[in-house]
């Protein structure tokens, strides 16, 4: 009797595979975690910067002075010069002071806190562009 030739794997090797690809993801899930995080804090900065930029160019074509706050601590009396920093997603801004961007466009400074989950992340806008200095 002749028996035919079976290719395949045997039970064991399948469940070591599934023991060495289940402890590569175990230890590479935090780093994975780690660089979304990390992107997270660039976007966030680079969308706070996109907006003080736009409310000083909406300052230096309206020729009016401008004050930037955090969602909720402005635009209860409606006033146009009264902008919000707007969050991206989840993330809470708040400031420590309102930025003020004067009539030519020109920033004054301040500092923006993001809160992400449980990171807090410190934004410094310096004069007189806004460029966003630090993140801590």
């Amino acid at each position: 009797m002749k028996r035919a030739q079976v290719w395949g794997f045997t039970l064991i090797e399948v469940l070591v595979v599934l023991v060495l690809l289940g402890l590569v993801s175990a230890v590479s899930y935090p780093r994975v975690q780690s660089i979304y995080e990390s992107y997270r804090a660039v976007a966030i900065k680079d969308n706070i910067k996109a907006q003080l930029v736009n409310y000083a160019v909406q300052a230096r074509l309206s020729r009016q002075h401008i004050t930037v706050g955090a969602v909720g601590t402005v635009g209860g009396n409606h006033d146009s010069n009264q902008l919000a920093l707007e969050p991206l997603d989840s993330e809470k801004i708040t400031l420590a002071e309102p930025i003020a961007i004067n009539a030519k466009g020109v920033c004054m400074g301040g500092e923006v806190r993001v809160h992400l989950r449980s990171r807090t992340y410190h934004l410094y806008a310096s004069p007189p562009y806004c460029e966003i200095a630090k993140i801590q």
